[in-house]
């Protein structure tokens, strides 16, 4: 089919001395999938594995890649044989994406003499691709849906080796399967400069559409050798080129064999088949050849809640939770500490050592029941058993303060001899002293109000803030601290005598 005239190519591009000397076209055809894929050229859909790395050697061979045909008769044939190796690899990471290497380089390649085009021959490197591709939708080894791009890098050294400018390949993939069969396909778009070859009939090699399919199947039933074919297709669009234009259309068809050595992971894979159209690369049959160490790594099981538990085994699939050896717990949100199992969990357990009570109050939720506040007359101080405390830095009083209040209205209403007491209010150190002595002054003068609100005479009392100046322990550590924030109660004076 190449040599009728309806396809003739460019041959009239011997005709052209416009042609480039240098960087002409590249002639390598269909690129080869990603290492490890299950077909040779047609790019798959996911990635199979989580850091797994699978390297290949591919040998490839064109027969007749680029002749220069006119309206009955060829005229020339450029490059008569290539022979392509591929190194490549590729890494799958979390069973969802798939980054890749291919380096062709052109180890052998053949032509006849031309007046205008270089002369084909010699060892060059082809413009190395880049790959990279993520699963969007389904599960390994069933049905996914992905999408993936492919960059060509332009550092050819060859006429014919590479095109001398960057390509890039977005694509769509869909591929079904299990551990006999296969099933592949994907469309794209490739995307590169315009360039005309021209002559009586040129030839426009342009920005192209692509598509790709693919299916192979066991033969045996340990599933070591598999049989399938595939076919890909690039049909220029840019550049003014018709769509279908046998000048600027390929399309490749392969039969591929492929066994897995010993059982793996070493696979070889062959092919052989035709192709159609005239567009450069599109040769009379091409050959191939791979070599790539492709270890299997069976996909994670089903995990809904993604806690590392599998559904299939997880109490609680719902719900984000954690191994457990109880297996009635396994996968289930790991329940509060409760050490002192008095059903408070330790997170809000003011007392987590101690089994205690509910009170709602921060301070004393989960504590142990205490005995009620005590206020009485020790020499010249009325002495309380638990602290006045406020909000935190203000002098608001906490609804807990109100029961040691109670016990200080009661000790001076029954002892009208304490003519005058003073209600002192401490701070630790947090915050500036100015500061410090405004807050003392403040809650102390909070206690008084309170007292005069429940029955004790107003001229009975005297408010004064001490600041940080009176510290009853180090402010190094809470403990400290929290000792030195309190509000004390001193007689001043007594019925007929006063006090120091």
């Amino acid at each position: 089919m190449r040599r009728l005239p309806s396809l003739a190519l460019a041959g009239v591009l011997a005709l052209s001395p416009a042609a480039r000397a240098e960087g002409l076209v590249s002639t390598e055809g269909s690129a080869p999938a990603a290492a490890g894929d299950r077909a040779l050229t047609v790019q798959g859909a996911g990635a199979r594995g989580d850091g797994i790395v699978r390297p290949r050697l591919l040998l490839e061979h064109a027969r007749e890649p680029l002749v220069l045909v006119g309206d009955r008769e060829v005229l020339q044939t450029v490059v008569s044989d290539q022979l392509w190796l591929h190194p490549g690899a590729s890494l799958a990471l979390s069973h969802r994406f798939l980054f890749a290497l291919d380096v062709p380089l052109l180890l052998y390649e053949d032509g006849g003499a031309h007046p205008t085009l270089p002369e084909a021959g010699g060892f060059e490197l082809g413009d190395p691709r880049l790959g990279a591709r993520m699963r969007l939708l389904g599960k390994p080894n069933e049905v996914e849906i992905g999408a993936g791009l492919v960059l060509w890098l332009p550092v050819a050294t060859g006429a014919y080796a590479g095109d001398g400018f960057l390509r890039a390949q977005p694509y769509l993939a869909l591929s079904a399967s299990d551990d006999r069969w296969h099933f592949g396909s994907n469309v794209g778009f490739s995307l590169r400069e315009d360039e005309t070859l021209p002559g009586l009939v040129p030839t426009r090699v342009g920005s192209a559409l692509t598509a790709g399919v693919g299916i192979d199947f066991a033969l045996d039933r340990a599933a070591l050798w598999f049989a399938g074919s595939e076919a890909t297709a690039a049909l220029t669009v840019g550049n003014g080129a018709r769509l279908l234009d046998p000048r600027s259309s390929a399309l490749s068809l392969l039969v591929s064999l492929r066994h897995r050595l010993l059982g793996g992971p070493l696979e070889i894979s062959a092919a052989l088949g035709p192709s159609l159209g005239q567009a450069p690369g599109s040769a009379d049959y091409r050959a191939l050849l791979s070599l790539t160490y492709s270890p299997e790594e069976p996909p994670p099981p089903p995990d809904g809640d993604r806690d590392g538990v599998p559904d299939d085994s997880d109490i609680c699939p719902g719900l984000v939770g954690v191994p457990s050896s109880d297996p009635l717990m396994h996968g289930c949100p790991e329940l509060p500490t409760d050490s002192d199992g008095d059903g408070i969990p330790e997170i809000y357990d003011a007392c987590p050592r101690k089994p205690g009570i509910s009170t709602g109050v921060r301070e004393t939720h989960g504590c142990p029941p205490t005995a009620p506040p005590k206020a009485e007359v020790v020499e010249q101080q009325i002495v309380i058993s638990q602290q006045v405390t406020f909000e935190t830095g203000t002098a608001v009083l906490r609804p807990e303060s109100e029961a040691v209040l109670d016990e200080v209205a009661r000790v001076m209403q029954a002892e009208p001899a304490l003519e005058l007491v003073e209600v002192a209010g401490h701070t630790d150190d947090t915050g500036t002293p100015e500061l410090n002595q405004r807050l003392s002054k403040e809650r102390a003068r909070a206690v008084v109000a309170w007292l005069v609100a429940h029955g004790v005479a107003k001229e009975r009392l005297q408010a004064r803030g001490y600041g940080q100046s009176r510290p009853l322990a180090p402010n190094t550590d809470e403990l400290g601290r929290a000792r030195n924030r309190r509000v004390e109660f001193h007689v001043l004076r007594r019925a007929g005598a006063a006090a120091p």
